[in-house]
């Protein structure tokens, strides 16, 4: 293919697109293949499993992942990789205008905070990190 062509005669590392049906058996045809250097991964394309079953793959071959996409489950998930497999995270999609620091009304605080130095810090909440603004859950619940 096209990919493999490109990962055998670049140097640069060639990363393995962001959506693929396939979820991750894809993505780990791609890496048996040769048809890319990294891979990116997330939870909307296999779940919490399918990542955690990328990101072996991904360290057995010797090839780093990409976390795509923000979020509370993305981030914990790559706080439980090595940064030798894992090693960058990607922080919102963002559009002008867009106020990314105030969380949703139904959360108290969003999922990736980043602090003054750059960093984003996993968070130490029970779970995934979600701090639910319950009071705002239950003034807009519809039903009992």
């Amino acid at each position: 293919t096209s990919y493999e062509k490109l990962t055998r005669e670049l140097e640069i590392p060639i990363l393995s697109p962001e959506i693929a049906a396939g979820s991750f058996y894809t993505r780990a045809d791609w890496i048996h293949r040769g048809a890319s250097d990294m891979t990116r991964i997330d939870v909307l394309r296999g779940g919490v499993t399918g990542v955690r079953k990328m990101q072996a793959i991904c360290e057995a071959f010797g090839v780093k992942c990409e976390v795509h996409m923000s979020g509370f489950a993305n981030l914990q998930l790559l706080g439980a990789s090595s940064e030798d497999v894992c090693e960058y995270y990607e922080r919102g999609l963002l559009a002008p205008g867009v106020d990314y620091e105030t969380p949703p009304p139904y959360l108290h605080a969003i999922g990736d905070p980043m602090d003054a130095d750059g960093f984003v810090h996993l968070s130490q909440e029970p779970g995934m990190g979600y701090q639910i603004n319950w009071a705002y859950i239950e003034e807009n619940r519809v039903g009992d």
